[in-house]
C-alpha cells in the first residue's frame, strides 16, 4: 500500500511540475516582451539574443520580430543590446545605464522586485522621483505611469513578470535544469511502477 502512495505522488506531481514550468516561461517570455517595451531603450543584455527568447517562447523568425518589436535590420540572431549610445547616456542621466545580464545574480530577484515597486515622489531628485530601495538612484521611474492605467493586481503582475525574465537572464540554465528533473521523475514513476509490478507478480507465486 505504501508504494502506491508514493506511486500517485509521482504520478499526480510530475504533471503538476511540468504545469508549473509551463506557467514560468510563459511569465519570462512577457516579461521580456515589456523588457523590449520599457527597459531596452537604456539597458542591454548582451548575454542574450533574440534568438534565445524566441527558441524559448516557440517563436519563428518572424514571429520573434513582431513579439520582441524588432526593426527589419534587425537579425535574430543580434545581441540584446540598447540604441542608446554611451555619451547619449551620460548626458541623459549622469551615467550609462549598467547592463542588466547578471543583475539579479548580483543583487537577487527580491531587490531587483522591491526597487522596481520602490519609487516615490521627490522634487529634489533629478527626474522627480527617489527609491526606497537606492536612494538618489538615477534611474526614472519608467513603470509607474502604468499605475495609473492598471490594476494593483496586473501592475504587480508586470512587474514580477520582468523580474521572472531577468532572473532568466542571470541563469538560463534554470529552466533546461527543470525540465531535466521531470524527466528523471517521470522516469523513477515508470521504475517504481514496474518495480511494483514485479514485486506482486513474485510474490504471487510466493503466496
Amino acid at each position: 500500500m505504501r508504494y502506491c502512495w508514493i506511486l500517485l505522488c509521482l504520478l499526480f506531481g510530475v504533471p503538476c511540475m511540468a504545469d508549473s514550468q509551463s506557467d514560468e516561461v510563459q511569465h519570462i517570455v512577457q516579461g521580456s516582451i515589456t523588457f523590449r517595451q520599457y527597459c531596452s531603450g537604456c539597458h542591454s543584455i548582451q548575454r542574450q539574443s533574440y534568438e534565445d527568447l524566441a527558441r524559448l517562447a516557440g517563436w519563428n523568425d518572424k514571429a520573434a520580430k513582431k513579439q520582441l518589436m524588432l526593426s527589419s535590420s534587425t537579425q535574430i540572431t543580434d545581441r540584446n543590446l540598447s540604441a542608446l549610445p554611451d555619451e547619449s547616456a551620460k548626458a541623459s542621466f549622469g551615467i550609462v545605464p549598467p547592463d542588466l545580464s547578471l543583475y539579479v545574480t548580483q543583487h537577487g530577484s527580491e531587490y531587483l522586485y522591491h526597487f522596481l515597486t520602490g519609487f516615490y515622489p521627490d522634487q529634489h531628485a533629478r527626474f522627480g522621483v527617489n527609491n526606497k530601495v537606492a536612494r538618489n538612484t538615477l534611474m526614472p521611474d519608467i513603470l509607474g505611469p502604468l499605475q495609473n492605467i492598471m490594476s494593483k493586481e496586473s501592475y504587480h503582475k508586470l512587474v514580477s513578470e520582468l523580474v521572472s525574465y531577468l532572473s532568466y537572464t542571470s541563469d538560463p540554465s534554470t529552466i533546461d535544469r527543470e525540465g531535466v528533473g521531470v524527466g528523471v521523475l517521470v522516469f523513477l514513476s515508470l521504475l517504481l511502477a514496474l518495480c511494483w509490478l514485479l514485486k506482486k507478480e513474485y510474490w504471487r507465486d510466493v503466496e
